[in-house]
């Protein structure tokens, strides 16, 4: 019969390695020589890196959420987010950028709340293109005041629009960067 490891878990266990815990890598620093952390900022630290991480504090604070169309789906996703605070959402819509009635009414009650909706698709290439209606389509979803991401998928969009919206960029400005 077969024993089970020890547990990593409890006190003072051993992993099957012998390692005791984790702890984070460490770097010597060449004054002192003592052991920092590898992340901790040097403090010769330039001004580029500290507008980097400004701006990238900027952006993790704008919350832009994604939402995967299905066919026939509801707007139960899109109405979540504009309730949990998204200052945008990227709608992976189907094929060239289609969705239903209940997503274009989704997206007319969103960007009347101030929510940005950006289009993209959930194939895996290919531009979109509103030329549908009947409802649901492409076209009905720029009617309803959703931007087109052309060429885009869900990540790149999201990540262009946090840093957008981050930025106070207008709404032209973002379709425009969004169709380019």
């Amino acid at each position: 019969m077969r024993r089970a490891a020890p547990s990593s878990c409890s006190a003072g266990a051993s992993s099957p390695r012998g390692a005791r815990s984790r702890r984070a890598p460490t770097t010597p620093t060449p004054s002192d020589g003592a052991a920092t952390p590898a992340f901790a900022t040097p403090a010769h630290a330039t001004p580029a890196l500290a507008t980097a991480r400004r701006a990238h504090d900027g952006v993790a604070r704008v919350r832009v959420d994604v939402v995967a169309v299905v066919p026939g789906g509801d707007d139960l996703h899109l109405r979540a987010s504009a309730a949990a605070g998204a200052r945008a959402v990227v709608l992976e819509a189907l094929g060239s950028g289609n969705a239903s009635p209940a997503i274009v009414e989704g997206v007319r009650r969103c960007v009347d709340q101030g929510v940005r909706v950006a289009v993209t698709s959930r194939v895996p290439e290919g531009a979109l293109a509103a030329s549908y209606g009947g409802g649901g389509g492409g076209h009905d979803l720029v009617v309803a005041g959703a931007a087109m991401a052309r060429t885009l998928r869900a990540g790149q969009t999201r990540i262009l629009l946090a840093e957008l919206l981050a930025r106070g960029m207008a709404d032209d400005a973002i379709a425009a960067a969004l169709a380019a």
